[in-house]
This record gives C-alpha cells, structure tokens and sequence, in this order.
C-alpha cells in the first residue's frame, strides 16, 4: 500500500467517528507515525491528515528533506512552533491523536481549541497489516 494510501485509510476509518483530521507530532524522533503516513524520515515534524488534505509540518532544518522524501502538501514553520502552526490549521476541530504519544506539552497547547479524541487503536489496527514496502 503507497503511503497516500495508508492516510486515505485511516481518514476513512475516523470519518465514520465523526473525526474531521488526525495528527501526529514527532520530536526528536519520539514517535514513527509521521513517518507512517508521509515517507518523512527527519527527526522532527507534524502530519495533519483530512479528507482530502495531507500536511507535512517541518521547519527550515527538514524542508528539503521532507519535500523530497513526502507527497504531502509542505507547510514550513517559521515563526511558531510545531503545534501553533498545527492549531492554525485545525482550530475549531475535532482531531485525533495517539493519545499515548501525544506529549502533555502539546496538549496543553492545543486542547482549547481543538476537541481530542484518542485514535490510537484504530491507528493500529491499520499498522497491524503489514503493505508490501513494509515487508
């Protein structure tokens, strides 16, 4: 299954629960789904996956790198940080995280604005089958 693949099924699967975008964070590496989904392979980024969207969130040190690596639609972050560019995107929403690596920083950032629903078993449950780049 290409990686655009892989995020049209898991927005399929949270559109059925009424979820408008998923998000993942990764911080110096803390965390593979980013990498799941976009093909984004830096230490340090954020996927926001909608129905028809796909954004990769990185600042000046990956830009090239992920433009590169993802199909995403990039999105540099400059001036703000990881999440508050997030939040621009999604305020008003309701979006799923993994809720076990979803960092308590960031969801303080966040929380205010966006309605939270941990997804982390459904993510799973896409990861669990294994696609053919993956074997």
């Amino acid at each position: 299954m290409p990686i655009n693949e892989r995020s049209s099924k898991l927005y399929r699967k949270l559109k059925d629960k009424g979820i408008d975008y998923f998000l993942s964070i990764t911080s110096e590496g803390s965390n593979t789904t980013v990498r799941y989904l976009s093909g984004f392979t830096g230490d340090t980024g954020c996927v926001i996956v909608g129905e028809k969207e796909r954004y990769l969130l990185v600042d000046s040190r990956f830009y090239t790198q992920a433009a590169q690596e993802s199909d995403f639609e990039m999105v540099k972050v400059e001036n703000s940080s990881l999440t508050e560019k997030a939040l621009e995107i999604l305020k008003g929403k309701t979006v799923g995280i993994e809720g076990t690596k979803f960092f308590y920083s960031w969801y303080t950032d966040v929380s205010n604005d966006l309605k939270l629903q941990n997804v982390e078993e459904d993510l799973y449950a896409i990861r669990a089958v294994k696609d053919r780049e993956e074997v």
